[in-house]
């Protein structure tokens, strides 16, 4: 009697769909678990950038990184990620208004986030989600990608005229200029550098102090919403890129901006106290207040402050 060697077709079939029904049972989980993985990942990350931050604040008198703005639109959560100037070879540093000395100027000139990287309090790599997309981690993420200072961490900074303390001169008539009026009076500077105003200019830098982690802000009216307050030290102070937004190249010499949601609808925040969590959007407290490739925002009159502030907000009540 011959003896039969190999699988018959069916039973080949039985075992490819067995196979086949384990993997799309399998999947699922994987992907669940990875996504966690990334999760842990990246909330280390943003607990070394709060060692960081707090050894920063120990050296320089509570004062927080210096909040600068990105370019001439003022936007605010776009300057939350933006970490230096528009190419290596830019002498004038928007926001101040400032000269470097000689072509190279702004491949040593950091802002935001970037600050604790070039005075070596954490690394170019503690500022990147591990899990965002390659764009996002090879420099091509910013709006200035020649310099490749960009943060996928979204740095906050309070819409009020606190930050005017001392310098209410500085504060101007109308709300809808607090940023702008901020930084072209060079507020948030380190070092006064000499500027097109010459010494008066330097004094200024030196009345419009840094955030300082110690004080709560009053947010302004036009933009409050929760309890309208900020306090440095235990409300959300860093957040996932909720800044979702897709800008093409323009001519005006401008730069697509490459920003995106890096765990789909899930953000790792970072408080003031050291604490991470991971906080899940419902639909309604993030999405409607984001840029995407899909949607503009229209253009609320304060450089989107009343937008971010509805989802710093948020993530203060998820503490």
């Amino acid at each position: 009697m011959s003896r039969r060697v190999g699988f018959t077709l069916v039973e080949l079939i039985v075992v490819i769909a067995i196979m086949i029904v384990l993997t799309a049972i399998a999947l699922p989980t994987f992907s669940s678990v990875r996504r966690r993985v990334t999760m842990v990942s990246c909330a280390g990350r943003l607990r070394t950038v709060h060692q960081g931050i707090m050894s920063f604040v120990a050296e320089n008198n509570r004062h927080l990184p210096p909040f600068r703005v990105s370019d001439v639109s003022f936007s605010l959560p776009e300057a939350g990620h933006w970490g230096g100037p528009e190419k290596p070879s830019d002498t004038v540093l928007l926001g101040s208004f400032g000269s470097g000395a000689g072509g190279d100027a702004g491949k040593t000139f950091s802002a935001n986030m970037w600050t604790l990287v070039k005075d070596g309090f954490i690394s170019s790599q503690a500022l990147v989600c591990p899990s965002a997309p390659s764009e996002l981690r090879d420099g091509r993420a910013s709006l200035f990608p020649q310099t490749g200072k960009f943060s996928t961490y979204c740095l906050r900074f309070p819409y009020s005229w606190d930050v005017f303390r001392s310098a209410p001169g500085h504060k101007g008539p109308n709300e809808a200029n607090l940023l702008r009026n901020y930084a072209i009076a060079a507020g948030g500077q380190i070092k006064p550098t000499q500027t097109q105003g010459g010494l008066a200019n330097s004094l200024n830098e030196r009345r419009l102090p840094r955030i300082r982690i110690d004080l709560r802000y009053r947010i302004s009216q036009s933009v409050a919403c929760g309890d309208g307050d900020y306090d440095a030290g235990s409300d959300a102070l860093l957040a996932d890129g909720f800044w979702q937004q897709d800008q093409e190249e323009s001519s005006d010499d401008s730069y697509p901006l490459r920003a995106a949601w890096s765990h789909d609808n899930q953000f790792n925040v970072l408080y003031g106290n050291g604490a991470v969590r991971t906080v899940s959007d419902d639909g309604n407290s993030v999405a409607p207040y984001t840029n995407s490739p899909e949607k503009q925002l229209e253009d609320d009159g304060f450089h989107d402050a009343t937008y971010t502030e509805k989802v710093w907000q948020f993530f203060d009540g998820k503490m």
